[in-house]
């Protein structure tokens, strides 16, 4: 089995194929915990690409996989659906 060093430090086994939401959950832990805290704290969805940013991610679809292990891609769609079905 494959393996690769998540944010934390740590070998894991390789999960999902690159550019996946199951890629970005097994190589980006921390930067989702964080992620998810910041969510709690009240921050914005564009304060989250900042720090995704600055954790070295700069590719468009990586961020997205990764948001999508978030809370806030949850809010963010949850709060688009219901605008549309008003």
């Amino acid at each position: 089995m494959n393996s690769l060093m998540d944010d934390r430090g740590n070998w894991v086994a390789q999960v999902g194929a690159p550019g996946s939401k199951a890629r970005a959950a097994c190589q980006y832990p921390r930067l989702i915990d964080i992620l998810n805290g910041q969510y709690n704290q009240g921050y914005r969805i564009d304060s989250a690409i900042t720090t995704i940013r600055r954790a070295g991610v700069n590719d468009e679809k990586e961020t997205l996989r990764i948001l999508e292990n978030t809370h806030f891609i949850n809010d963010t769609l949850f709060t688009l659906v219901k605008r549309v079905t008003k």
